[in-house]
């Protein structure tokens, strides 16, 4: 004849099987935790790498900004203010 368990031990094989696959599930939640830590990891470095990108080149723009607001502002003054004052080639004699 063939052994058949007890309904004890196909209780207790249910239960250490029901429990080993919650620590399966348990370190298949850590390895993906571990995954998307790295990944985040690496996020946050090339974040940091392109904002520091980003303020060089704001900076160099506001820069260029700048000296081009100052050359316009000094061919105004070298148009206008002749004209308003009356001097230079614009003069009438």
């Amino acid at each position: 004849m063939q052994s058949m368990k007890s309904p004890s031990t196909l209780g207790a094989t249910k239960i250490l099987y029901s429990k080993s696959m919650e620590n399966c599930d348990r370190e298949y939640g850590l390895k993906v935790i571990e995954v998307n830590v790295a990944k985040t990891k690496d996020y946050v470095e090339r974040g940091e790498k392109e904002l520091i990108e980003s303020r060089k080149a704001q900076w160099e723009g506001q820069k260029k900004y700048c000296m081009l607001t100052a050359f316009m502002l000094m061919i105004v003054v070298i148009v206008i203010f002749p004209i308003m004052f009356g001097a230079g080639p614009f003069e009438q004699a």
